[in-house]
């Protein structure tokens, strides 16, 4: 990228080319979102496919544990760790 003097994301590039201001902050914000918004929906299916497994008894009956608003924590908890450890790797 150095050779082919490629420094920013061409979006960036061509919105500063469009004189669009903070072009970079913009395109920033909207990935970070995409980000967002694609962990929180993985979180909840495997959340949710941990608690029917378990509920199908395919798995240990624990992940079925839910607190009083009917949220799943210990599926919860598992799958944040396992998307920590995914993180990580």
């Amino acid at each position: 990228y150095q050779k082919a003097g490629v420094t920013q994301s061409p979006f960036v590039y061509v919105f500063k080319m469009m004189g669009i201001p903070f072009a970079g902050d913009i395109m920033n914000f909207v990935v970070l979102s995409a980000i967002i918004s694609a962990a929180n929906s993985g979180l909840y299916a495997s959340t949710r496919m941990l608690w029917s497994l378990s509920n199908e008894g395919m798995l240990p009956k624990f992940f079925t544990k839910t607190n009083r608003r009917s949220i799943p924590t210990v599926a919860l908890a598992f799958s944040m760790l396992g998307g920590i450890l995914a993180l990580l790797s």
